[in-house]
Parts: structure tokens; C-alpha cells; sequence
């Protein structure tokens, strides 16, 4: 058991996890993909930009967080977080810092068994509901999930996000989405959208939500 802010946790918090990487300035922006994130409608849950490594996708989310008017909450993925309890312990101090969420959450995280984290978020969405802000989550790096019942968090995560929230997910690899492609609540920016180039057709623009066997 460990301490954060007053708040008893179940699994030992890593602050530098849920820190937005600081945005440094002379960065060349990626102009039309941040007006692209920005302009995403609230009915889309979930956002995926997906690319190998080295395309700059931690950067160009960075900077869309910087530029945008909403408040965003950050978790930077490892493999640790394949246990789906530090996941969404992490994911609930992240939002924690932009919406107080209900202590329920916390304190389902501590006792309980196997799906403790399930019956955690659905505290953290209601507490969402409650607050009735709009915002983003970041996950970045979630290639780096290798268990199934955390990506199946994040799954219930993104279906769940109530209007005016999105989930942004940083991934060098492409992950099952189908209930959200198939409602048409994704959009998804590739390689292509993070290249610096004005030529390359439909640049900075949403690809359209394939359909991809779940991890």
C-alpha cells in the first residue's frame, strides 16, 4: 500500500508516468494534423495515431495537448501495466489531477479481486459523468500492453468515456477497436498524417477505422 496526495493506493504510483512530456519550443509543428486532433467531433471516443517508432507521435500529441483548450490527463504506457490494476490506477491519477474523481475509485482498486480494476472504472466513468468537463486522456506507448484484460480495460475505457471526453492512444502497432469502429466512434491517424509533407494526399487527415482482429 502507498500514498499519492492523501490517497491510499493499492500498487505503487510512478509520478513520471502520468507527467505530459514537457512541449519544447522550435519543434516543428505538425500544423494540419493538430488542427486535424482538434477538430475531431465529441461523438469520436476514441483517437488512435499509430506509427512505427521515430514518427513523432508522443511529440505531435504533446503539442496538440499544449495547443488545445481542454484539459488533458497523460499516461505513458510500460509493460508493467499489462497488470490491468496498476494500469487503471494510473489512468484514475492522471484524470484525478483534471477532475477530482470519486474516493470509490481508489478504494475499489485496494480490495476486491481480479477485476477490481473493472469494478474501478466504473466509478472513474461515473465520476466523469458527474463532473461533466470535457477533456482528453492520453495513453502513449500502448504497444508496450501484452496482457489481454488490460488492453480489454482500454477497450471499456474508450466505450465508455462520456460525451466531450476522448481517448487519445499512442501505438507503434494497430490494436482491436471493433465495437468502436463498428459505431463510428474512431478515427485513426497514421504514419502518413505524421509525416512532414504537404503533399501527400489526405496528409493530417483521419484514415478510415479498419477493422483489425482483437490483441
Amino acid at each position: 500500500m502507498s500514498r499519492n496526495g492523501g490517497l491510499e493506493l493499492a500498487f505503487a504510483a510512478v509520478e513520471a508516468k502520468i507527467e505530459r512530456p514537457l512541449h519544447r519550443e522550435g519543434l516543428i509543428a505538425r500544423t494540419r494534423l493538430l488542427e486535424a486532433l482538434a477538430a475531431t467531433p465529441e461523438r469520436i471516443s476514441l483517437i488512435l495515431v499509430t506509427a512505427p517508432a521515430g514518427y513523432g507521435k508522443t511529440t505531435a500529441l504533446s503539442q496538440w495537448a499544449a495547443e488545445d483548450s481542454r484539459e488533458f490527463a497523460w499516461v505513458t504506457v510500460d509493460e508493467a501495466d499489462g497488470d490491468p490494476v496498476r494500469l487503471a490506477g494510473h489512468v484514475a491519477l492522471a484524470l484525478h489531477r483534471v477532475q477530482p474523481l470519486d474516493p470509490a475509485v481508489f478504494r475499489a482498486l485496494e480490495v476486491g479481486g481480479g477485476s477490481r480494476h473493472l469494478t474501478a472504472l466504473g466509478h472513474l466513468l461515473t465520476s466523469l459523468r458527474n463532473g461533466n468537463r470535457r477533456g482528453v486522456l492520453v495513453l502513449d506507448d500502448v504497444h508496450e500492453l501484452r496482457t489481454v484484460a488490460a488492453m480489454n480495460f482500454v477497450r471499456a475505457l474508450a466505450a465508455g468515456l462520456p460525451a466531450g471526453f476522448q481517448l487519445a492512444v499512442g501505438s507503434r502497432l494497430m490494436s482491436g477497436f471493433g465495437r468502436l469502429r463498428s459505431e463510428d466512434r474512431c478515427v485513426e491517424f497514421g504514419a502518413e498524417s505524421l509525416a512532414f509533407t504537404t503533399e501527400a494526399p489526405g496528409a493530417g487527415q483521419p484514415e478510415p477505422a479498419r477493422r483489425q482482429p482483437a490483441v
